[in-house]
């Protein structure tokens, strides 16, 4: 396996499915021992297919990224923290995130922020907003209607998400709202967004090439600056 150094990250976004169906064929027999313990814990199919699914795309992005088998790479399971690279050793840092049918994940040489969001059932984003969002945020939002709104709640949502993930910090209500989002060029957050899918980036590195075409053909991501009030 080379052992160059990343200069720039890697970001890969597929559907759960097919690669959930994969790693069921192989990449469970090759888990490692933490890997093993946290699949035993789960429950739920369509969990299992998330946590199947991450681990297969991570693989084959190491692998894409650094050359060996994907099966070679060894990986941990923290159950709220990223997972990490435990052999062979290269200091890369890992992000995953899932929603609805996808998964995201991405390689980068310091600590990246990934967040994923699809449309669920219909919601109060309004009353959503008035718990997670600053005021200039919540006076945006009022002035859209239906799907616009939605759509521009989930960027948001994502954005602030992300930016707490790159921290590994939890996500609680009081703290998204500590999180200040606005469009614009000069800082280090970026959306991707189209009906089906949003997604988030903030990394200090700048955008990350695309391992594989994803859903959003090619077209640039919307820039943002986000002002965190509660960081340390």
């Amino acid at each position: 396996m080379a052992e160059q150094p990343l200069t720039r990250a890697v970001l890969w976004l597929e559907r759960t499915a097919p690669l959930a169906a994969e790693a069921e064929t192989g990449l469970v027999a090759v888990l490692s021992a933490p890997e093993r313990a946290r699949l035993d814990r789960i429950t739920s199919g369509k969990r299992r297919a998330e946590f199947l699914a991450g681990r297969l795309l991570l693989r084959r992005l190491l692998a894409g990224t650094f050359g060996g088998d994907p099966f070679g790479w060894v990986l941990s399971a923290p159950d709220d923290l990223p997972p990490t690279v435990l052999s062979p050793a290269n200091g890369v840092h890992l992000a995953l995130s899932h929603s609805g049918e996808w998964v995201a994940g991405a390689l980068s040489a310091t600590p990246a922020g990934l967040d994923l969001e699809t449309p669920g059932r219909p919601r109060d984003t309004l009353a959503l907003a008035a718990a997670v969002c600053t005021p200039d945020e919540r006076a945006h939002l009022v002035t859209l209607e239906g799907p616009a709104r939605d759509a521009a709640f989930r960027e948001r949502w994502t954005l602030k998400e992300a930016w707490l993930k790159r921290r590994t910090e939890g996500a609680s209500p009081g703290r998204l709202a500590q999180v200040a989002t606005c469009p614009g060029e000069g800082g280090n957050a970026w959306t991707w967004a189209d009906a089906g899918v949003t997604l988030a980036w903030v990394h200090e590195g700048g955008l990350p090439a695309w391992f594989r075409p994803g859903p959003f053909g090619g077209r640039p991501p919307a820039a943002w600056r986000v002002a965190d009030s509660g960081g340390h």
